[in-house]
């Protein structure tokens, strides 16, 4: 067997290794057998803990990582794209990516029908790129300001002199009487200036950029207290709340 047949036969046998047999699709070791697909399932999908199904999640982010290496090195050897290695790859790729949206879709259901604010608020921070531990922190905030020490936000709570996920006082006009989606941007495009703002009231040349570093949930919550919030106590409250919510929607 010459360098280019052992090479294909090498990368096949680590293809079908990285297949997983726990969904719609089963990895062989030929072309014939093995074929792309149009959607994933998976029959046992509603027996999983939220635990089990973010172990799925990562099992199938894995395959991806370990298919897309085989593609990088498949190409650096400047193998033909029809070779069977490469279409191997190519497949286990494209069926691991839906297995993962299949499954997020399914954990996305349940946090969704739970807590739909909270659900909503978290995804809408994760949009923007912001870290677990920073959003839950922040989340471990609006939980003490209008849901109750829990995740069952109330996005329109209001008081005489606040309203909303982070009950901003009447000083923020704007942010009034509005929905949930409003009360995000409000909370996407006043952060970095409040917290630059106010930073040193957590501690001394503490910014924006310095917050988003932060990596702690409780930190955060802390941070966002003094600074955002500015609110006058509490933030032990606020700091086990962060710890709820970040192992609600990560763990």
């Amino acid at each position: 067997m010459n360098y280019f047949k052992r090479s294909v036969a090498i990368i096949i046998a680590i293809t079908t290794m990285i297949t997983s047999a726990d969904g719609a699709y089963v990895g062989k070791t030929t072309t014939e057998d093995i074929t792309k697909t149009v959607s994933y399932k998976d029959s046992k999908v509603k027996t999983y803990t939220t635990i089990e199904l973010n172990n799925k999640i990562e099992e199938h982010q894995d395959i991806i990582q370990k298919a897309d290496a085989i593609l990088v090195n498949a190409q650096a050897l400047n193998w033909p794209e029809t070779c069977d290695a490469i279409y191997m790859a190519e497949t286990e790729l494209n069926n691991a990516q839906l297995a993962v949206e299949f499954y997020e879709n399914e954990l996305n259901k349940r946090q969704d029908k739970q807590y739909p604010t909270a659900s909503y608020v978290w995804n809408y921070m994760k949009d923007l790129g912001w870290s677990n531990a920073v959003c839950a922190g922040i989340m471990g905030n609006m939980m003490t300001e209008c849901g109750g020490h829990t995740l069952n936000l109330k996005y329109n709570a209001q008081t005489k002199s606040y309203y909303g996920i982070c009950q901003w006082g009447r000083h923020y006009p704007t942010v009034w009487n509005t929905n949930l989606e409003t009360q995000c941007k409000f909370l996407k495009d006043t952060i970095e200036y409040e917290i630059n703002t106010f930073g040193k009231l957590y501690k001394k040349g503490f910014n924006y950029k310095s917050f988003l570093q932060l990596t702690d949930p409780k930190e955060v919550a802390l941070a966002f207290a003094k600074c955002y919030e500015r609110c006058a106590g509490g933030y032990q409250g606020r700091q086990n709340n962060a710890v709820k919510a970040y192992d609600y929607f990560v763990k």
